[in-house]
C-alpha cells in the first residue's frame, strides 16, 4: 500500500526533555514480566487511580534517546487502531532507563498458545485478519513494522477473539535504507532478501511485513515455523522456493495439510521474490475458504520425506526387490563376519546374489582374495540403492583388516545344488494314531555314497 501524502507530519518526531521519576514512588506492586537484551517489561499499578499498566524500560546503554522517541512516537500515534497496543502519554526517564506505559494484555502473547498441531483453523483466521488489519494501517501511514512474530502479538481474549500488534522498536519508514543485520533476531522470520543481504544496507518495504504475516499464518496453523531459516542451506525452505517459483509441482511436506486455496495465498504472501508478493489485505479474500484439509498435524510425515530435495528425481517407490535387498543386507551384517578362532583375523566376504532364475549358477561365493576378474560381476563396488536392475551385489559393512598377513582362503569350488532323494517312509498299522513314522535307525537312511555331496563339506567357518 502506498503511503498517504497527508501523513507527512505523522513522521515528525519531537524530542524533548523527559521528567525524571522513580518507579518505586510512582507505582505499586511492580513485578517483572519479561527481560531482553536491552529491554525490561514490568507490570505495575498507578499510585493515583489504581490502574494497572505495563512499563517498558529501555536501557540507556543499549538504546539512544532518538530510537526511544521514535518507538514511543509511532506507538502513541498508532494507538487509535483497535488492533494495536495502546500507549499512554507518560514517558519519563530513570537513572538507567527510558520508560513509557502501555496497556496490559491479560492473556500474555501469542507464543504461549502455539503447540504442535497449531491453534486451529478458526483461531488462525481470527489472528490473521486482526494482524493483517493492523499491518495495513501501518502501511497506510508509510511505516514498516519489520518484526511480526508471535511474541509481539498480545492476546486480550482467551479464545483469540481480540489480539493486538505491539513492539514498534524496529518500525521504520518505508523506502528508507536500513542496516540489514538489525532487521530481525529470529532467523525463521527474516525474509530471504534480508537474510542474503547479511549486514549490508537494504531498502525497507511493506513486503517484509507481508512475508512475516505469511510465516505467522503457517505457525498458527502448524504450531511452529515452516523452516529454520529462509536460506538455501535449509532443505525445507529450498523445497518451498522450488514450489513457489514453479520448479516443482509437489508442495513441501509441511504444507500438505493445507488446502489449495491457502497454498495459493501463502505463495503470494511468501514468494521468494519481494516484488511478486501481494499486500496484507489479500488475506481478507481467502477468509471464507477452508484452510486445513483432513490432516491435522503437518509434521507427522517421515523424516526422509521432510529432508528430501525437490530436485531429486530418483524413484522412491517401495518395491519388493528393495525390501528384499534391505533384509539381505541386515542378515549379512550379522552372519558374514567370521574370525577370532584358529588364528584367523577379522575378514569379510563378498557375496553376489542373483534374483533372476539361473540354473547354471544360482548361488556364488567369492573370497576377498579372489581377483576381480574371477568374480561373476565387477560392478559390486558401485552400488546404488535406487538401482533396481538385478543382480544385486551386496557387501557386508566390515572392512578388511589392513594388518592381516594371513594368506587369503582359497575360493570355494562351485556347487550345483540338487534336491536329495526322498527318505523311505514306513507305513504304520491302522491302529497307530500317526499315519507315518520316520526312520529311527541309521540303517533306515540311504547310504552316504548315494548323496551327490557330503553335507559336512558345506559347513563354512562362521
Amino acid at each position: 500500500m502506498e503511503p498517504d501524502p497527508d501523513n507527512a507530519g505523522f513522521h515528525d518526531i519531537r524530542m524533548y526533555e523527559l521528567p525524571r521519576l522513580e518507579v518505586e514512588r510512582q507505582f505499586l506492586e511492580v513485578r517483572l514480566l519479561a527481560s531482553g537484551w536491552y529491554t525490561k517489561v514490568f507490570v505495575a499499578r498507578r499510585c493515583t487511580g489504581g490502574d494497572r499498566v505495563v512499563l517498558k524500560c529501555v536501557q540507556k546503554g543499549t538504546t539512544s534517546q532518538e530510537d526511544f522517541f521514535r518507538e514511543f512516537h509511532y506507538n502513541y500515534q498508532l494507538s487509535p487502531h483497535p488492533n494495536i497496543v495502546k500507549c499512554f502519554f507518560t514517558p519519563f526517564v530513570t537513572r538507567t532507563s527510558y520508560v513509557f506505559a502501555l496497556e496490559v494484555a491479560p492473556y500474555g502473547d501469542l507464543s504461549q498458545y502455539l503447540r504442535r498441531g497449531g491453534i486451529g483453523e478458526s483461531a488462525g483466521k481470527r489472528v490473521g485478519v486482526q494482524v493483517g488489519a493492523a499491518l495495513g494501517f501501518l502501511h497506510g501511514k508509510g511505516l514498516v513494522h519489520r518484526d511480526v512474530t508471535p511474541e509481539n502479538i498480545l492476546v486480550f481474549d482467551s479464545q483469540l477473539q481480540k489480539v493486538k500488534l505491539g513492539d514498534f522498536g524496529r518500525t521504520r519508514r518505508a523506502g528508507r535504507d536500513e542496516d540489514g543485520g538489525r532487521v530481525g533476531l529470529v532467523a525463521a522470520w527474516v525474509p530471504p532478501e534480508v537474510r542474503q543481504a547479511g549486514g549490508e544496507t537494504i531498502c525497507t518495504g511493506a513486503w517484509q511485513d507481508v512475508w512475516g504475516l505469511g510465516v505467522l499464518l503457517v505457525t498458527c496453523l502448524a504450531g511452529r515455523p515452516p523452516w529454520s531459516t529462509a536460506h538455501n542451506s535449509d532443505p525445507q525452505y529450498r523445497w518451498w522456493e522450488a514450489w513457489a517459483t514453479r520448479d516443482t509441482t509437489s508442495p513441501p511436506t509441511r504444507f500438505r495439510c493445507f488446502t489449495p486455496r491457502l497454498l495459493r495465498l501463502l505463495r503470494r504472501l511468501m514468494h521468494p521474490l519481494p516484488e511478486k508478493r501481494c499486500t496484507v489485505h489479500e488475506v481478507f479474500k481467502y477468509i471464507s475458504d477452508p484452510w486445513l484439509g483432513k490432516c491435522t498435524d503437518p509434521f507427522q510425515s517421515a523424516v526422509q520425506d521432510a529432508l528430501r530435495d525437490p530436485r531429486d528425481t530418483r524413484p522412491r517407490g517401495k518395491s519388493l526387490l528393495r525390501a528384499a535387498e534391505k533384509k539381505v543386507k541386515k542378515a549379512l551384517r550379522s552372519h558374514l563376519c567370521y574370525g577370532g578362532g584358529n588364528g584367523h583375523k577379522s575378514r569379510r566376504k563378498r557375496v553376489t546374489f542373483s534374483l533372476t532364475p539361473d540354473e547354471d549358477e544360482p548361488y556364488h561365493l567369492a573370497d576377498p582374495g579372489t581377483p576381480r576378474s574371477e568374480t561373476s560381476d565387477s560392478s559390486y563396488d558401485s552400488i546404488s540403492p535406487y538401482d533396481l536392475t538385478p543382480p544385486y551385489h551386496l557387501t557386508s559393512p566390515y572392512d578388511i583388516n589392513p594388518y592381516d598377513d594371513t594368506p587369503p582362503i582359497p575360493p570355494l569350488a562351485p556347487y550345483t545344488f540338487t534336491p536329495a532323494p526322498p527318505f523311505p517312509l514306513t507305513p504304520t498299522p491302522p491302529y497307530d494314531p500317526h499315519p507315518f513314522d520316520f526312520p529311527q535307525k541309521e540303517s533306515d537312511y540311504p547310504p552316504k555314497d548315494n548323496l551327490p555331496f557330503d553335507p559336512y563339506d558345506l559347513m563354512l567357518p562362521f
